[in-house]
């Protein structure tokens, strides 16, 4: 599950006065998501509840070192994110081509994989609808 943002325009004609309701509605909806090669198994919460019982201090080396593999993906990442900041505030680099900005794939969908998505209300009285979002 995670959540998402939303914002609903409402008319353009409401009332423009220092109190009046703002024209843009905005909030936050849950959606479910269906798990990709989940398993049923590795999310029930007694076993997860019992290592966080027996679990030991972390330490950098061994928990949180990123692998080579994590490095260099992020190193891409924050050679991308540093070009994107100069295109957008230097003159210098309006040539650039942008064509070869492309953030790596670190697990790739198969070929016409959708993710199936389950929207929620706020308001308890109503069901989940099933929606997908095609992956390029």
């Amino acid at each position: 599950m995670c959540y998402d943002h939303i914002n609903i325009n409402t008319s353009i004609f409401a009332e423009q006065r220092p109190d009046a309701p703002a024209k843009v509605q905005s909030g936050t909806f849950a959606i479910l998501y269906n798990v990709r090669n989940g398993n049923p198994k590795h999310m029930r919460l007694p076993p997860m509840l019992n290592r966080a019982l027996d679990a030991t201090e972390i330490s950098f080396a061994t928990d949180v070192r990123p692998t080579r593999d994590q490095m260099g993906s992020f190193r891409g990442q924050f050679r991308i994110h540093i070009i994107e900041i100069l295109l957008a505030n230097c003159p210098n680099f309006e040539d650039y081509d942008r064509s070869t900005l492309h953030h790596g794939e670190r697990r790739k969908m198969p070929q016409g994989y959708r993710t199936k998505q389950f929207p929620l209300s706020s308001k308890k009285s109503c069901k989940a609808r099933k929606v997908t979002v095609e992956h390029e």
